[in-house]
């Protein structure tokens, strides 16, 4: 006796058929020890997991580092080096620590080879001093009357520009300081916004809550709530770490005659007496908007047109103000993977689920599973359990419909089972058929 398969399910298992071969499951490519598919390297790449080093890639995204680099997968790229923040083992912002460069004179070390000079003195970077440390005057890269820069750290109330400027270690907002025991002691105490920071602690981290903007390393207390750097940089305030106001430190380079700590919080490039001046160089002649390189260098403007704080000429997705690189789903879409499969949603052909990444035949939620090997998904097959059917038919699942006499009936119901009785004649009601009963 012939059996169909159900109408419904016939565009499904040829879709499947196409896409993986008889029998092959996304999973089970991914396991194969073969490159076959989409995969850029054995079993990883493509639909499958990321790459180790040294394996072959064609984008980031076929990388477990995140980092494809001529076609090959690089070591990860720190990007904690560069985002203005002490974190990591850094001993001072973005220096410092096994993973980043030295730091120069006046910065925040614990060992020699934390600072560019070789000599971390007080756990401070200190080439040998100098006489201008004692002419009570202040000078040189000196942040306060000979101290810090060069010299030994200030004391408390001093002015500093990086933590290494201060005796406590501890620059805030210009200030050297010493904070309160509170502020390490894992709970909301003191006069703290937020759980050890704010208030005599250090400023908050971005979403901490606060009363002020001097609760805030951005500068910026907004309803509450410590908003990004960026913000700042457009609010009419002096405010976060300006030199004037919306310029300087983090934000776009101030115009001449704006205040200034650093050559950097200039367009000019040129801070003097802690006022930006245009220098009667002009360091891009051949460049008409500008004549200092800025950030970005002659003939590149320093805009910033996604207002992210990172110049476009360093900036993966220009307009996208939430990305700096393309990632694995490009700008303007967020590499977000919500069921954390290691699959970003843009790829994810099952986003919300863990187990899939296509749908399969089941879709998803619904693990295609076979547990009889017969070839057909439990979701679409009627006997999921017995391999010789995939339809429940007269007998049921784990019985055949065999028919040996052909007398279109099953043995199971057939009340002459070897001999042919197609109407199933019982004249005495003994169960057995006229067919086949001697009686």
């Amino acid at each position: 006796m012939k059996y169909k398969l159900p109408v419904p399910a016939i565009p499904l298992l040829i879709l499947f058929l196409v896409a993986f071969g008889c029998g092959t499951t996304p999973q089970e490519t991914c396991r194969d020890e073969i490159k076959n598919h989409n995969e850029t390297d054995v079993d990883c790449g493509g639909i499958c997991a990321g790459c180790d080093d040294g394996q072959s890639c064609q984008s980031d995204a076929d990388c477990l580092s995140d980092n494809c680099n001529d076609k090959t997968c690089q070591p990860e790229v720190d990007e904690t080096c560069n985002d203005n923040i002490k974190n990591q083992d850094e001993t001072d912002v973005d220096c410092g620590g096994t993973t980043c460069d030295a730091c120069p004179d006046g910065s925040r070390c614990l060992v020699d080879d934390d600072c560019e000079c070789g000599n971390c003195e007080d756990r401070t970077c200190r080439s040998e001093v100098i006489e201008s440390c004692d002419d009570d005057i202040q000078n040189q890269d000196e942040t306060d009357v000979d101290c810090g820069g060069s010299c030994n750290p200030c004391g408390d109330g001093s002015n500093c520009l990086v933590d290494g400027d201060c005796q406590s270690g501890d620059c805030n907002m210009g200030t050297c300081q010493t904070l309160p025991q509170t502020c390490s002691d894992g709970r909301l105490s003191g006069d703290e916004t937020d759980v050890d920071c704010g208030g005599s602690c250090n400023p908050c981290d971005d979403g901490s809550n606060c009363l002020l903007d001097g609760d805030c390393q951005s500068g910026s207390c907004i309803d509450y709530i410590c908003d990004p750097i960026a913000v700042t940089c457009h609010d009419g305030r002096l405010n976060g770490q300006e030199t004037d106001v919306d310029c300087g430190g983090f934000c776009p380079p101030c115009p001449e005659g704006s205040e200034c700590n650093l050559p950097s919080d200039c367009q000019s490039g040129f801070c003097d007496g802690g006022v930006c001046t245009i220098s009667g160089e002009n360091l891009c002649p051949a460049d008409p908007d500008k004549t200092a390189p800025g950030v970005c260098g002659c003939g590149t403007p320093d805009t910033d047109t996604d207002l992210d704080g990172l110049a476009d000429c360093f900036d993966g997705c220009p307009y996208d103000r939430d990305k700096i690189e393309t990632g694995v789903c490009g700008c303007d879409v967020a590499d977000t993977d919500s069921d954390d499969d290691g699959f970003a949603d843009c790829i994810d052909g099952c986003p919300y689920d863990r187990d899939k990444i296509e749908t399969g035949v089941c879709g998803c939620d619904v693990a295609d599973t076979d547990s009889d090997d017969d070839g057909f998904a439990d979701c679409i097959d009627g006997c999921p359990y017995d391999r010789d059917k995939i339809e429940i038919g007269v007998c049921g699942c784990g019985v055949a419909d065999t028919d040996t006499d052909d007398d279109g009936t099953p043995d199971c119901v057939d009340n002459c089972p070897n001999t042919s009785n197609p109407g199933q004649e019982d004249r005495d009601g003994d169960g057995i058929g006229d067919a086949c009963d001697d009686n």
